[in-house]
């Protein structure tokens, strides 16, 4: 089974409603039950925001795959990751979304900056692609 992890977050969507691709994951994982509405979900590589709570009946939980979400960023000092700026790539790396593309999933770009050392929730376009 991939690893798995679910992110709370403030359950705001950044864009206007409609546009993302909605795909339904079929899973028992205790992880993905977890989640509610407006969630990070992170299951392998496959990354999206909990459409709706996970459906205990169906086994299931929809994710939007692509659309605009407000999600929690981590801005690193480091020359790697310094302030996040509008249309940077944002990666999953197993702790939080951050610029680290070393050892992070490709997650989207973002819409806000957020200040270098800073931690902030900012819309995020998602746009997934293969890791490199």
């Amino acid at each position: 089974m991939p690893d798995t992890y679910v992110q709370t977050e403030d359950k705001g969507e950044f864009l206007s409603d409609g546009g993302g691709q909605h795909w339904t994951l079929v899973t028992t994982d205790a992880t993905v039950a977890a989640a509610t509405s407006g969630d990070l979900v992170i299951y392998g590589e496959m990354i999206g925001i909990a459409l709706e709570d996970y459906n205990y009946d169906a086994g299931s939980i929809t994710l939007d795959l692509t659309g605009g979400h407000t999600v929690s960023v981590h801005a690193y000092a480091a020359a790697a990751g310094e302030a996040v700026d509008i249309g940077d790539w944002i990666y999953w790396d197993a702790t939080e979304l951050n610029r680290d593309s070393t050892n992070g999933v490709p997650v989207g770009v973002a819409l806000e900056t957020i200040t270098s050392e800073a931690t902030a929730d900012i819309g995020v376009k998602f746009w997934p692609s293969p890791p490199a």
